[in-house]
């Protein structure tokens, strides 16, 4: 039972950290003025939640 938890939590843990890392990435070179990396970050962002919701509705 409670290694089922564990493994969710690694699941989750595993897909949002390169979310979390973009948003971060993305607001830091907003931040500093690299506009073109920040659109690249925002972009990326874009396209997962794209995938995600075509995920879902399929």
């Amino acid at each position: 039972m409670a290694i089922d938890v564990l493994r969710k939590g690694a699941a989750s843990a595993l897909l949002v950290t390169p979310v979390v890392r973009l948003v971060v990435a993305g607001t830091s070179l907003g931040l500093r003025g690299e506009w073109k990396y920040a659109l690249y970050a925002a972009g990326v962002l874009g396209l997962l939640a794209v995938a995600v919701g075509a995920g879902l509705h399929a």
